[in-house]
């Protein structure tokens, strides 16, 4: 069906022309795979005509508070109630490795909502295990000290976004997530000039 674009039902003969697009996705290193005759080289080409890898959660700790902040918003309009999270938790929920990536993120977040004190997230809600790397997690991925604030997480962040699109505030804003005026007034807070980091200036 992928390369002819025709398929035939059940004790049928006759071909049925189809038009679909075939979305796959994966965790595992499929070339590797194929490599090792452990995976058909020809469903892997039929499959990659068109490849987007999207790093670990882990490798863009950047978007985990954008990433929390939405699914919060979600969860609001389910529930009809307001939550809220405490710094130290987001610090926390920034610091972990996440191995099951977003989904496991979205699960976690929703678990603590439905446990937290009239919507208000603290600490103490969050499962233990996120304050100890389960086995098999990176060695590189290691807790962030206890003191981290959010407040010291959010302003890399936007220092980070300012480096890697050269200070262009709209750019920065899409990556970050969250509108212009909210981006002005959080580097007037830390006291961040996107000016200085800018090409020219930066060579």
């Amino acid at each position: 069906m992928i390369k002819q674009g025709v398929l035939t039902r059940l004790d049928a003969r006759r071909l049925i022309p189809v038009d679909v697009k075939v979305i796959a996705t994966t965790t595992v290193d499929l070339a590797n795979l194929v490599e090792q005759n452990r995976f058909s080289r020809q469903l892997y080409y039929a499959l990659h005509s068109f490849e987007i890898v999207i790093p670990p959660l882990r490798a863009r700790r950047n978007s985990i508070p954008s990433l929390v902040h939405n699914r919060l918003k979600s969860l609001e309009k389910r529930f009809s109630s307001r939550l809220k999270m405490d710094e130290d938790a987001l610090a926390q929920l920034v610091a972990y490795s996440w191995p099951g990536n977003d989904f496991e993120l979205n699960s976690v977040i929703e678990n603590i909502a439905i446990s937290s004190d009239n919507g208000h997230i603290r600490l103490s809600n969050l499962p233990e295990y996120l304050f100890a790397e389960r086995p098999g997690a990176d060695a590189g991925s290691s807790l962030l000290p206890a003191s981290l604030t959010f407040s010291a997480i959010e302003k890399e962040a936007i220092i980070h976004a300012a480096r890697v699109t050269s200070g262009r505030v709209q750019e920065m804003a899409q990556l970050l997530n969250i509108g212009r005026t909210t981006l002005w007034r959080k580097m007037k807070q830390y006291d961040i000039d996107a000016g200085q980091f800018k090409r020219g200036r930066m060579e």
